[in-house]
């Protein structure tokens, strides 16, 4: 327990005076992170979701529509307690007929990260140059 700090605040009859000083002091630490920590825990979570389905999940994932796949990964992390407890959330984009040019699949976002969120696609791009080829256009 050697990197753990306690806050102690004083009992008051103002508890949202007490939650906003305890926010303020998580805040503050929080701030310590930059980009590359909120990064590097939102790759290592998809790595540990997607290392998580099993072959025949991947194989039937190859065949599936984006949107599927997509709602397939959000719900997976959307369920992960840790990834919601370390203060994560992901999100899809909406979906409509006339999408815009930048839209993504999802977008993660934590609390403490502050102004900031990171959006990802999902396609089923397997080895073949037709699949490659409409994912990369110039």
């Amino acid at each position: 327990m050697s990197g753990i700090s306690f806050l102690y605040v004083a009992s008051s009859n103002d508890e949202s005076e007490a939650f906003k000083t305890m926010r303020k002091k998580h805040v503050q630490e929080a701030s310590k992170f930059d980009d590359s920590f909120y990064l590097t825990q939102i790759f290592n979570y998809l790595s540990d979701t997607y290392n998580s389905f099993t072959a025949t999940c991947r194989n039937a994932l190859k065949q599936k529509k984006e949107e599927e796949i997509t709602d397939y990964v959000r719900r997976k992390l959307q369920n992960n307690e840790d990834f919601v407890l370390d203060g994560f959330k992901v999100n899809s984009e909406a979906r409509n007929q006339d999408k815009a040019v930048g839209y993504y699949d999802l977008k993660f976002e934590n609390g403490d990260w502050l102004n900031q969120y990171f959006v990802l696609e999902c396609k089923p791009i397997n080895d073949t140059k037709s699949r490659i080829d409409a994912y990369c256009k110039s």
